[in-house]
């Protein structure tokens, strides 16, 4: 499976500071909030700055600062 190096037009547009995410730790989508603006520098793939807004577990804490890049982050899913 090849992995994205770009944003979607969509998800651009929808990533801005403050809103709510879901982020991959592994195999499993956590909760979290993109805390800043795109970063685009030469030579390296886009990404947010983000932090888990979840309840602290094994692997990480509530509050923990990330990248997330193409792939690794997403608007929540409904559950419904």
């Amino acid at each position: 499976m090849a992995v994205r190096q770009r944003f979607k037009p969509a998800e651009r547009e929808a990533f801005t500071t403050g809103t709510a995410i879901e982020w991959l730790n592994g195999s499993h989508w956590q909760p979290g909030e993109i805390t800043g603006e795109r970063v685009t520098e030469q030579g390296e793939r886009p990404h947010y700055p983000i932090k888990h807004t979840g309840n602290t577990t094994r692997t990480v804490s509530h509050g923990q600062a990330f990248w997330g890049y193409p792939g690794g982050i997403r608007l929540p899913q409904s559950t419904s």
